[in-house]
């Protein structure tokens, strides 16, 4: 997500070719032109650093696939500002090979050039050329190699070096507890193998929120959302978004055959919703978003063309919210899709394809957490064991509930059932099911129809393809009641599908952990009034 934002900003603002590596599953979400010349890769990394090492690999697609003379090195994370040429990179360059912008502190630390210093021999130095001299603190700069300068001569000469390099040094890239990743090399180069061939940039080439005061400051050039080798956070490619001046999607053609709409419901999911709907409008099926009285930027942002909004008074529900938008739906298929999912036409044409051969069936794909976790859409059935299961670990007692999946996984009945962030099903179908059934107004509906599809002769079809999901990110609420909407449901799927004994005890137990839960609270709350506030 934060690469399609940095290249929507370079293809507004520049005339650059753009060279991308990545792998098969982030290039379906990149932009489409004729400048973005996308390389994949099969992304495995034996050690954490092998990601960050891979910019390398980057750099040489780029050397082999191009012949500029200068070119620019981005991080996924960065912005670019304004209007950029090639006169201004050579300008900043001079006469250097390469060029980059001394990150100078730590803000809420302190850390200063020294300190730096200090970190780049006990780390950098001493992994990469333990025998190299150190240099003097005067001459030392700590660069970030988030945003580069280089010249062809110059990034070919580096990568040959480091190449050479890695070749001596452990496969684990680590010393200690630090990673020594692809910024360690640039810094090791810049101060040590090949000191005074790198140009110090004015800051205003990379101007990053956790170093640089008043971000985003006027005249930067190039904003970037570092985020110390986590990889982005969510409100950074919104913010992204917003600087990238991308938004609003353009409403294409559908394509051909395309009998097929999306049905998105919305409750205060701005935050979801800012990232997520440019994809789908690209796609250029209709799309039916039914808001449940949302307080937030949701409706704003989803009023664009080729988005019919369906704005309701008050929240009735997913169920019943999913239950309207394809009653507003003319297409043949429907995909009901989170605020927090992204769509990729691959996920269209396999749903397509499955739902020709098995028009009574579900379709779903992989999902893609933001932390790179996968989960399948198609989850085994529930028992009573995970019932019990999944409100102990609501509550926090793992171990218990440990135990119970362990049975439950052993014992689940034979269906499976569709996560309902992205599901793909016929509309007439879906209506001869009943549609999601409005006994539950959040969560479990999802399992309840696996359970029916099950039963009226069909199956839930896991897709070969994967769409990424931000969980628990497409609406804004308290996990405090996030957990009272989840467990309410499923007691109302006990008491839906079993004796209603069952629905008692589930009842009970997640109320008595509520009850154990306000008293642990309480107790902490006096304790800390009786030290004084200290924790």
């Amino acid at each position: 997500m934060a690469a399609r934002q940095s290249i929507s900003a370079l293809l507004a603002r520049t005339d650059f070719e753009i060279h991308v590596t990545t792998d098969l599953a982030g290039a379906q979400f990149l932009p489409r032109s004729p400048r973005v010349h996308v390389h994949t890769t099969e992304l495995n990394p034996v050690h954490r650093a092998d990601l960050f090492i891979g910019k390398f690999a980057a750099i040489e697609n780029c050397l082999v696939h191009s012949s500029d003379r200068i070119i620019l090195v981005l991080d996924a994370d960065t912005v670019v500002l304004g209007p950029l040429s090639d006169a201004d990179l050579a300008g900043a360059l001079g006469r250097h090979e390469l060029g980059m912008v001394e990150q100078t502190t730590i803000l809420g630390g302190a850390m200063g050039r020294r300190q730096f210093l200090e970190h780049f021999v006990r780390y950098s130095l001493a992994f990469l050329q333990p025998d190299a001299a150190p240099p003097d603190q005067a001459d030392f700069r700590f660069f970030n190699s988030g945003v580069i300068i280089a010249r062809r001569s110059g990034l070919r000469e580096f990568l040959d070096w480091a190449a050479a390099l890695r070749a001596t040094r452990p496969a684990r890239h680590q010393h200690g507890e630090h990673m020594i990743a692809d910024q360690d090399y640039f810094q090791v180069w810049a101060n040590t193998f090949r000191p005074g061939c790198t140009a110090e940039l004015p800051w205003d080439w990379n101007h990053c929120d956790k170093w640089d005061l008043g971000f985003v400051r006027d005249g930067a050039r190039i904003a970037h959302f570092s985020n110390f080798c986590l990889g982005p956070e969510m409100v950074s490619a919104v913010e992204m978004r917003r600087l990238s001046g991308s938004g609003g999607g353009s409403r294409k053609a559908a394509p051909a055959g395309g009998d097929f709409a999306i049905v998105i419901v919305t409750h205060n999911s701005a935050t979801a919703m800012a990232v997520c709907l440019d994809p789908v409008l690209e796609l250029g099926y209709p799309v039916i978003v039914v808001d449940n009285a949302s307080s937030d930027d949701t409706l704003a942002i989803c009023s664009v063309p080729g988005v019919e909004v369906v704005r309701n008074a008050t929240n009735v529900g997913f169920g019943a919210a999913a239950n309207q938008g394809a009653r507003l739906a003319t297409a043949a298929t429907i995909c009901f899709l989170n605020p927090d999912c992204l769509l990729t036409r691959e996920a269209v044409e396999a749903a397509f394809a499955c739902l020709e051969s098995q028009p009574q069936s579900i379709a779903v794909p992989e999902l893609v957490e933001w932390d790179g976790g996968r989960h399948p859409g198609r989850q085994p059935a529930y028992s009573v064991a995970r019932l019990f299961a999944d409100i102990l670990h609501s509550h926090g007692i793992v171990g218990l509930a440990g135990g119970l999946y362990k049975q439950a996984e052993r014992r689940h009945p034979q269906w499976h059932w569709p996560i309902g962030a992205c599901i793909f099903i016929r509309r007439e179908r879906f209506f001869e099911l009943g549609g999601f059934d409005l006994r539950y107004f959040c969560y479990m509906e999802d399992v309840q129809l696996g359970r029916d599809v099950y039963r009226r002769g069909g199956e839930v079809v896991l897709l070969p393809v994967a769409v990424p999901h931000f969980g628990a990110r497409g609406a804004t609420v308290a996990p405090d009641r996030r957990r009272q909407l989840i467990n309410a449901a499923r007691v109302s799927y006990a008491g839906a599908n079993y004796p209603s004994g069952l629905a008692g005890a589930l009842g009970l137990l997640d109320a008595g952990l509520n009850v154990a839960r306000s008293i642990r609270r309480r107790l902490r709350s006096l304790g800390q009034s009786a030290s004084g506030g200290r924790p």
